[in-house]
């Protein structure tokens, strides 16, 4: 939402976004003052409704750090700028003020909260993802298995199996494989999954919630944790842990303190801090020691602070309880700031509570003893600034200037330098113990430092610009010398859990990196608190870099200094105790922590000179210049970065803001860098961060590092969604309500500490079971197949499988699994009660070597021996088993005691790898060994599966062998995996001996080292590169993607909308068409092609189906849902037809072919969507094709004969349907261009007819656009303001350029503003005046009813007294308020435009004169003066006070006037008519103009129709009716005309362009499709008879070789007029040959020469650039041949049948090829008239305003020019005013037209600009806008200008027998120059120079050029001896203090006349 203004002017609302940031400060918002002033609470709702214009905003995107856009509001020249200070986001809570007024941006799943957050998606864990990757091996394993067995199959058996098919044979041999791969494992892996997280939420008390177990094994390999800090870490409660006063520390709850221990105690933490010109040391050394024991303690505090009052320690109390912007309400406080709040609650502990605050009251609670104090200023706190000042005053005492901030905020203010030390070292202590310090401050102010301090606030408050930065100045100035209180200690809470889980996951090898929303003191403060920093970590800072350069300088540093340890580049403070409170010194601030080296302070404070002088000052806010960034990379220096690091030695943490961060992220070069410190950093702490940012870090860590370690995201608020849903384990921390972090993590945990169990043990086991488990199974599996392929040999390569199908189905489902299903839910490798075991041996995790290639490999070879020994042993124990008969056994006994013998082997291979044992365990092998007995138990009896089985538990029980084999066999197949274990773990002790051997105190997890040693030689190789950091630059929202979709959601949902509105009567028609067709289509079948009743029946359901379609069409629900509706109808019709067809045997090659006309020309609603089902109604058409030649294969002579018949439709419908695709797209995109171009062309238009209408009033706008300059309109009777700002001089003196033109433009907007409420007429603003009209004819005649009952002089009145009414509260910048005079007069008027070059509108007539001198004879300011005429109009007098007065007015004698004011007594004010009441008139006007604008609007009219309005156009169509000869002519059904206009050639020259690739791709598919039907030609004609001619075969290989010609000179030709003809030539060429097939080929069925005809159709009408007319002729003469033929070939029934289809092709094409050239030609013309009137417009614009400034008003923005050197000309016709008084006002525009417009002619002549007319002055300027100026050349061509005006009045006095004359005065100086107002605006000029250029006009004589001595100066320079110079006078201008001479001036080289 867009903050647009509040309930309070004095107070700024803040945003509390923690929840969805998770900033712990609220963000204060700006309102733009314009906004804030126009919805003023002054009129209830009815200022709602001043609100009217346009919203720009960017596209919605995921960044809180960004928002830009501007609101244009109609009647402003300029747009308001809005950013991020006016956005407010979802979720967050506004505070601060009483209300806002908002303006809706974006809603619902555009907001960024929703942006940030995507849905849930299934993460896939990493063991997982190997396994996918292991399976598709083992797939290669098992299709090598297969190759082999199969060539053995055939050339190594002994039998001859020749007969049997090659597919059969490896069907057999791969079901005897299948068991390698293992397609059962997923579902075990599931199970143990269930089962874990069952146990895992049981062992750890139901305090974990999993929303998913995928990714359970993850918890095992985490490398990377990163964490939230608010929340998360710290309990987000703030509170006052410690307070330092007067030498003294008070802690809360905890009775001990930390003390140092340093070498030297009485040496100092730091030295010379405030000594600027030397380096700070630190201390040679820092210890933290064990705490011990104090008394003091806050209460002690308390008790002190009270008794002694008036003391440090109670004024320091009371500064913490009055120094903030915190509100009491009820028994909770409110305030942006939440270490405030912490504050203001522990004061109200410690006895001092706020109990009331207002803006100018505050009052607290001193031991039950309350206290009133009033608030003088405040100056609140911001979350980038942590300083609040506040003065108060109690009664009888002196004001008091509270301060309270940060360290480096207070420290410099203070004014004792010996304190200064003690405070730093105190403040290095506070932030030790991982607290936030803040100081208090006081100073006592005299009454001449508050009455100064007010005077300055007062005057920066009155400051048009930059009004925040002045009253920050005046409180700086004001808190200098302050006297020192003490300082507190706040903690965001940390628990010693936390603490604890933080230390363990570092100990285990993970890094841990803290991310937060806070600033970087608060975020390093909680890392230090949570020991996230040890205290032998040194911390790098990384800040406030914010472009490349100095980025790859910055890490390039850090890196050499602390990776490769170079001496000399950068030391950075082993102290833990970052938040380096010396560092905030200027000098040490740059150093960042520096070694005390002079020479490299001197060389690093050089290099960051040049980087912000080079950098910063010129680069701030723009991208660098690309030679810049050739030199970045050049920086990064790869020989640097590859030099050899110890891993061991690398000991550093890191604390990044995100400005840092997002310019890290920015290129390559600096990603390299960056990965390369998070590797080898210890820790880091990122600040400021925002959602996006924390998922880019996850991402970047997930990526970007080559071994692409395992990422934890664990957070707690929704800010925390992005990273959680980013990272390989997402984990929330749950119970708080507004949270949904918890619904869109994996894990949800009741507390961070709990992270510690839930990794280092669960995590731990999950990894190792299912490692194990998954593993097991491989070897299981493999060992079985290794059995079976033994076998292979013995079996002759037969295929047989020496297990019963019986047994297998049991092996992976009840004998081998539930062992593994234990192992995988128990199991613990070692026991949870060893934690400093756990901790090390997390690292197998990291690491990855419990599951890895090597260790799948170990386990293969163990399945390959096992099953070797196995096999090979009771191959040779196969003779000696016989049964109780005495013969041998089968060999299903053979495989049983095989398979039994197997089974035990895995159990006992299971029971080798497993750790723990359980009941559950040993119960899960006997339940296995149980299930086997009682199987063979049940087959020896009954024959079940089969009767293979029958007696085998008999006779092995009774083969004492078979015993033998069973047992034995397993024990001597395990011996060489247990001896191999038993050897390693005496002779080569693993990782898990190491662990077991070490003391767990002693214990240091080696794993990050490790894992850095790879990468010790070349650092950079450490890096990954990705794709997803590709630049994504802005694009625009009309641009196109390949899927022919808009960038901007909101333009395709506009479009789409425009879409369904311009086709649903198309929709509707061709529904019913088609509707009609298929009742008729079944009517026709049922009564004429004899069909059976039941195919009659589908027929009769498909349309009863469409008709319910078309109803649904019909219903306003198809409009909003219409692309879902239309997939879903024709999807639903495919599988109709088609199955259908398939049903009866039927092909359908018609109905398959029109389909893709219909979808892509006439439905395509969605290009993709409509392609996928075209796909599949080609895949439906082959299954039918080749369900019909299976069926129907008897009626042919042969396969070759089947094969073509389906061989040709097929290739004519896939062509159809290519060809038709390519057209869908074409058109498509076609539309979604001119969409685009027609927007383009409107918005242009829009704003260039803005932008005049702010320089002419309505009813002459048209007429000066056509080239009229003399208009003259008579007005009649109307009323004229004038007003003039007062002392108007010295406001140019006193206020600098920019603050003057946005003083004067928040001026004149007020104006322009009540003469919109008022019912009055702007005319024009000149300098000081502000010049308004009631009554003219135009203007009252689109007022509204209510204001025209009112008299236009009462308007008038009123207007000037809301003038003076609005300016009251307006105060000076040098102190008073401003005043204006104001004068009004009654009389005729005539209304015209004089001019050429820069024609002006005007009022001319003695009226304007006489109430020019109404206001220029007023001498008391804010009086309203008017003549006798205006007080005789006046209708009704009531309400108003009137005093007679006379005044002299200049040309005019004495005349009668009246002072006009508002009535003073009750009396009259009761008896004002309320119809005349200023309030009455305001509200009622406005409420009538929001009606008329709401009435006149169409919500549903589209983009398109608003073009049409501006041509004065109702419908699309109207753009033929307009007679202009550039336009191009409807389409026309006869066009005999053989030559073409212009336009005509230009747009069929764009026709052919745009058509350029469907004419190509159209003419490239035909070509393969007739080729492919050339070269079955031939084959027919060779080898199956009846099916083509040898003429036919000529014939194609003809039309073949003229599309390759087509194809070879389409890029030279295709714009020609005569292509068309080449193209139906080669058309015509194709009908031939496709009648031919109807003479002489009688075996192809007609349907396929209809279906060629249909293509032959296809490509006529979309790929040929004919025109539509010939289009039409050319389908009819292409269809009346083929209906001849066909009816003389085949029956009437079937011809007519596909003629109704092929009619319904052609009006479908043609359909679309009328309405999209129609479209073309109806655009065309919108375009040509759209640039038409751009160019009118441009053209006169540019006349009327300097280039830059026309193009900074087309872009909405203001612009303030300060032009020094600039030569003005002021020009006054003198006896003007004498002539004119007995002339009618025509006659005077007249005279002003031809005099002004010989003026203008002259200054382009000049090449000087024309500023404007006001009555009879004319004002020129000698710059013009031109870049390159010439100061002497610009003065001469000034003094040219001067000598032709006196020229030129002297020819009009010769033509007309007149008496005027020129008095001329010439000035040089500086002028500022901008436009100013809203409505009939004009770049005007300002400046004192201005005033000397008048006053030089108004004291030089007539006839003479009167120049200044300035100019005097430069002419001399330029042309000296020229120009002859006589001394007038002193010109001299009081209110300005400035004079100068004159002088008179005579070019002695031009005659005299």
């Amino acid at each position: 939402m867009i903050l647009l203004s509040s309930g309070s002017e004095s107070q700024y609302p803040y945003l509390d976004t923690n929840g969805i940031i998770g900033n712990s400060d609220s963000n204060q918002k700006k309102i733009i003052p314009d906004l804030q002033r126009l919805l003023a609470p002054g009129d209830g709702d009815l200022a709602l409704r001043k609100l009217q214009g346009i919203v720009y905003v960017e596209e919605p995107n995921k960044d809180f750090a960004r928002f830009k856009g501007k609101i244009k509001l109609h009647g402003f020249p300029k747009a308001l700028e809005i950013g991020i200070e006016q956005a407010l986001f979802r979720g967050g809570v506004i505070g601060g003020v009483p209300w806002v007024i908002g303006l809706v941006a974006f809603a619902g799943h555009e907001t960024k909260t929703l942006l940030n957050t995507k849905s849930p998606t299934r993460k896939t864990s990493e063991v997982e993802k190997k396994i996918n990757k292991w399976v598709l091996f083992i797939l290669l394993v098992l299709v090598g298995l297969n190759v082999f067995s199969i060539l053995a199959y055939y050339y190594l058996s002994n039998d001859d199996y020749s007969q049997d098919s090659l597919v059969q044979i490896f069907i057999t041999f791969t079901l005897l494989y299948n068991n390698i791969i293992p397609i059962s494992l997923f579902v075990s892996m599931d199970i143990i999954r269930v089962l874990q997280v069952i146990y895992i939420q049981y062992s750890m008390n139901k305090k974990i919630g999993f929303k998913t177990g995928d990714i359970n094994e993850n918890l095992g390999q985490i490398e990377y944790v990163v964490v939230d800090k608010s929340g998360t870490i710290t309990e987000n409660e703030y509170i006052l842990q410690c307070i330092s006063v007067e030498d003294e520390q008070y802690v809360r709850y905890h009775n001990y303190e930390r003390s140092y221990s340093n070498a030297d105690e009485d040496k100092p933490l730091f030295h010379n801090l405030n000594n600027k010109d030397s380096t700070f040391q630190l201390a040679d050394s820092l210890e933290v020691q064990h705490i011990v024991p104090v008394e003091n303690n806050l209460e002690k505090l308390r008790r002190k602070a009270l008794a002694q009052k008036e003391g440090i320690k109670w004024k320091l109390l009371k500064c913490m309880t009055l120094c903030n912007s915190v509100v009491p309400s009820g028994d909770q406080y409110h305030g942006p700031l939440a270490e405030e709040i912490a504050l203001v609650t522990a004061a109200e502990e410690l006895g001092f509570k706020l109990i009331l605050r207002s803006i100018e009251l505050c009052e607290i609670e001193i031991n039950g003893i309350k206290e009133e104090f009033t608030i003088l200023g405040a100056k609140a706190s911001k979350a980038d600034q942590l300083k609040t000042r506040i003065i108060t005053k109690q009664k009888d005492q002196n004001a008091v200037l509270l301060v309270k901030g940060s360290y480096e905020s207070i420290v410099p203010l203070l004014h004792n330098e010996t304190i200064k030390i003690q405070i730093s070292n105190e403040a290095t202590r506070i932030s030790l113990e991982g607290q936030r310090p803040l100081l208090f401050a006081m100073k006592t102010l005299k009454s001449h430092e508050i009455i100064d301090f007010f005077t300055k606030l007062d005057i920066a408050k009155r400051s048009p610009l930059n009004v925040d930065g002045k009253i920050e100045n005046v409180y700086a100035e004001l808190e200098k010398n302050l006297d020192f209180l003490g300082i507190a200690g706040i903690e965001d809470r940390i628990l010693p859990e936390t603490i604890e889980c933080i230390e363990a996951l570092q100990a285990s090898g993970m890094k841990v990196f803290m991310v937060s929303g806070d600033s970087e003191n608060s975020t390093l403060a909680s890392a230090n608190g949570s020991k996230l920093f040890s205290q032998d970590l040194s911390i790098v800072h990384i800040n406030k870099i914010d472009n490349e350069f100095a980025c790859i300088k910055r890490l390039q540093k850090v890196i050499s200094s602390k990776v490769f340890h170079d001496v000399g580049i950068e030391n950075i403070s082993k102290s833990p105790s970052h938040i380096d409170y010396a560092s905030y010194d200027p000098f040490v601030k740059e150093m960042n922590s520096m070694k005390p080296d002079e020479s490299i302070v001197s060389e690093y404070l050089e290099e960051a000179s040049m980087l912000k002088d080079k950098l910063r000052s010129k680069t701030k806010g723009l991208s660098l210049h690309p030679l810049m960034t050739l030199e970045s990379k050049c920086m990064l220096n790869f020989t640097l970065m590859n030099r050899p690091f110890y891993p061991g030695s690398l000991k550093f943490g890191l604390s990044i803001d995100r400005m840092s961060f997002r310019t890290a992220l920015s290129t390559e070069d600096t990603r390299k860098l960056l990965v390369c410190l998070l590797v080898t950093a210890q820790t880091a702490c990122f600040s400021d961060m925002l959602p996006q940012d924390k998922a880019d870090l996850v991402l970047l860590l997930k990526e970007n590092i080559i071994y692409k370690p395992l990422v934890l995201a664990i957070g707690s608020s929704n800010s925390d969604i992005a990273m959680i849903q980013e990272a390989d384990v997402g984990i929330g921390i749950k119970g708080k309500e507004d949270n949904h972090a918890k619904n869109f993590c994996e894990i949800a945990i009741s507390h961070f500490a709990l992270l510690k169990e839930l990794i280092l043990v669960h995590g731990h086991w999950n990894y190792s079971r299912m490692s194990r488990a998954i593993l097991l199974y491989f070897y299981k599996n493999f060992i079985l197949t290794v059995i079976t392929f033994g076998y292979v040999f013995i079996s002759d390569f037969s295929g047989t499988s020496i297990f019963n199908s019986g047994l297998l189905v049991g092996y992976n489902l009840l004998y081998t699994t539930f062992p593994l299903i234990v192992l995988g839910v128990f199991d613990q490798d070692i026991s949870d009660s060893k934690n400093a075991d756990l901790k090390l041996l997390y690292s197998q995790g990291i690491k990855n070597s419990l599951f890895n290639y090597k260790v799948l490999f170990y386990y293969s070879m163990h399945s390959i021996i096992q099953g070797g020994i196995l096999f090979l042993w009771v191959t040779e124990a196969e003779l000696d088993l016989t049964n109780e008969e005495g013969m041998t056994g089968n060999f299903d006994v053979f495989g049983c005691a095989l398979f039994i013998a197997t089974v035990i082997t895995v159990l006992l291979h299971i029971v080798i790898e497993t750790y723990s044992f359980s009941i559950v365990y040993v119960c899960s092998h006997f339940l296995s060994l149980t299930f086997l007995a009682c199987y063979l138990i049940i087959c020896t009896d009954q024959p079940f599966p089969n009767y293979e089985l029958i007696g085998i538990g008999d006779i092995l029980s009774k083969s004492s062998i078979a015993l033998v084999i069973i047992l034995v066999t397993p024990l001597v197949s395990i011996v060489p995996h247990y001896a191999i274990r038993l050897y390693l773990s005496i002779f080569r002790s693993g990782f898990r001996e190491k662990v077991w051997a070490v003391e767990a105190k002693n214990a240091t997890c080696k794993c990050i080292y490790e894992r850095l040693e790879q990468f010790s030689n070349c650092l950079l190789s450490v890096y990954r590169n990705s794709t997803h950091w590709k630049s994504k630059g802005e694009k625009n929202g009309f641009d196109m993607n390949n899927l022919l979709k808009f960038q901007s959601p909101y333009v395709e949902k506009v479009y789409r909308d425009h879409y369904i509105s311009d086709n649903i009567a198309m929709y509707r028609t061709i529904c019913t068409f088609i509707w009609v067709i298929l009742i008729l289509w079944t009517i026709f079948e049922s009564i004429f092609l004899n069909v059976s009743m039941d195919y009659t029946i589908i027929r009769i359901a498909l349309a009863l189906g469409f008709t319910i379609v078309l109803l649904i069409i019909l219903l306003e629900h198809f409009k909003k849902h219409y692309v879902q509706y239309t997939l879903t109808i024709i999807c639903v019709g495919l599988f109709a037809m088609h199955c259908t067809n398939i049903g009866y045997q039927q092909i359908g090659p018609l109905s398959a072919a029109i389909v893709p006309a219909i979808t892509y020309i006439l439905f395509n609603v969605d290009w993709v969507k409509i392609t996928h089902l075209n796909i599949i109604n080609v895949i439906l058409f082959a299954i039918s094709l080749i369900y019909y030649c299976y069926g129907n294969h008897q009626k042919y002579s042969g396969a070759l004969e089947t094969i073509f018949i389906a061989f040709i439709p097929f290739i004519l419908v896939v062509s159809i349907t290519l060809t038709s695709s390519f057209i869908g797209y074409n058109l498509e995109r076609s539309r979604r261009y001119e969409h685009k171009l027609m927007n383009i062309a409107e918005n242009g238009v829009e704003k260039i007819q803005t932008i005049l209408s702010y320089l002419l009033p309505a009813f002459v706008r048209n007429r000066v656009k056509k080239g009229v300059r003399y208009i003259a309109e008579d007005q009649g009777t109307v009323t004229v303001l004038f007003c003039d700002i007062y002392d108007f001089d010295r406001i140019c003196k006193e206020y600098s350029p920019i603050e003057l033109t946005t003083f004067l433009d928040a001026l004149f907007q007020r104006f322009d503003q009540l003469c919109d409420v008022v019912g009055v007429t702007k005319i024009e603003t000149v300098n000081k005046t502000y010049m308004a009209c009631a009554g003219l004819k135009d203007s009252e005649a689109e007022m509204s009813e209510s204001l025209k009952e009112v008299s236009h002089a009462r308007r008038c009145i009123e207007m000037g007294l809301s003038i003076i009414k609005d300016i009251s509260s307006i105060k000076l910048k040098y102190g008073p308020n401003l005043e204006v005079k104001i004068g009004i007069n009654t009389g005729p008027v005539t209304a015209g435009v004089v001019g050429y070059h820069k024609p002006q509108f005007s009022l001319v007539g003695d009226t304007v004169n006489t109430a020019s001198r109404m206001c220029s004879t007023l001498e008391k300011t804010n009086t309203i003066q008017i003549s006798t005429d205006t007080y005789k109009m006046l209708e009704s007098r009531k309400g108003l006070d009137f005093i007679f007065n006379k005044v002299e007015a200049k040309g005019k004698g004495l005349l009668d006037t009246y002072f006009v004011s508002e009535a003073k007594t009750s009396r009259d004010i009761e008896e004002i008519n309320m119809k005349e009441s200023p309030i009455f008139v305001r509200k009622q006007s406005l409420i009538n103009g929001y009606l008329d604008t709401t009435q006149s609007e169409d919500p549903k009219a589209s983009t398109s129709k608003s073009i049409f309005s501006h041509f004065d156009m109702t419908k699309a169509m109207d753009v033929f009716q307009r007679k202009e000869t550039e336009m191009i002519q409807n389409i026309k059904l006869f066009n005999l005309q053989c030559k073409e206009t212009g336009n005509q050639k230009k747009f069929r020259k764009n026709k052919a362009k745009a058509n350029y690739w469907l004419v190509l791709i159209g003419h490239i598919i035909a070509f393969f499709n007739f080729g492919l039907l050339l070269l079955i030609s031939v084959i027919e004609y060779y080898y199956v008879s009846n099916l083509t001619d040898g003429l036919i075969v000529i014939f194609r290989i003809a039309e073949v070789g003229c599309l390759a010609i087509l194809l070879v000179f389409h890029k030279f030709i295709h714009w020609l007029r005569i292509y068309p003809l080449f193209t139906l030539s080669v058309l015509a060429l194709m009908l031939i040959i496709d009648l031919f097939y109807l003479i002489y080929s009688n075996d192809v069925p007609n349907d396929y020469v209809a279906l060629e005809l249909l293509y032959i159709i296809l490509i006529l009408n979309h790929a040929s650039n004919m025109p539509v007319s010939i289009i039409i002729w050319a389908d009819i003469m292409i269809f009346i041949p083929w209906l001849i033929f066909a009816f003389l070939d085949s029956g009437t029934t079937l011809i007519a049948a596909n003629s109704v289809i092929i009619i319904g092709f052609i009006i479908i094409n043609l359909y679309a090829a009328y309405s999209r050239e129609l479209r073309l030609r109806i655009n065309f013309n919108l375009q040509h008239l759209a640039q038409k009137e751009i160019d009118e417009t441009n053209k006169l614009l540019v006349q009327m305003m300097p280039p830059h400034v026309l193009e900074n008003m087309k872009q909405d923005k203001s612009i303030t020019d300060k032009l020094n050197d600039v030569t003005l000309l002021f020009a006054d016709i003198v006896g003007f005013t004498a002539w004119s008084s007995n002339k009618t006002p025509k006659k005077v525009v007249k005279m002003l037209s031809e005099l002004f417009t010989q003026f203008d002619k002259k200054c382009v002549e000049l090449n000087v600009y024309k500023v404007h007319t006001i009555g009879d002055c004319y004002v020129v300027m000698g710059y013009n806008g031109n870049e390159n100026r010439n100061i002497g050349e610009e003065c001469v061509n000034m003094l040219k200008m001067a000598q032709e005006m006196i020229k030129i009045i002297n020819e009009i006095n010769r033509l007309h027998s007149s008496n005027l004359n020129m008095r001329i005065g010439l000035h040089t100086g500086e002028v500022i120059a901008g436009i100013i107002g809203t409505n009939i605006v004009r770049y005007d000029i300002y400046g004192p120079d201005v005033l000397i250029a008048n006053k030089m006009e108004s004291g030089g004589q007539p006839g003479m050029i009167n120049v200044s001595d300035v100019t005097k100066a430069i002419l001399e320079e330029k042309e000296p001896g020229r120009y002859e110079f006589n001394f007038n006078k002193e010109i001299s201008a009081k209110s300005i203090g400035r004079s100068h001479m004159s002088f008179f001036t005579i070019d002695t080289e031009q005659p005299t006349s």
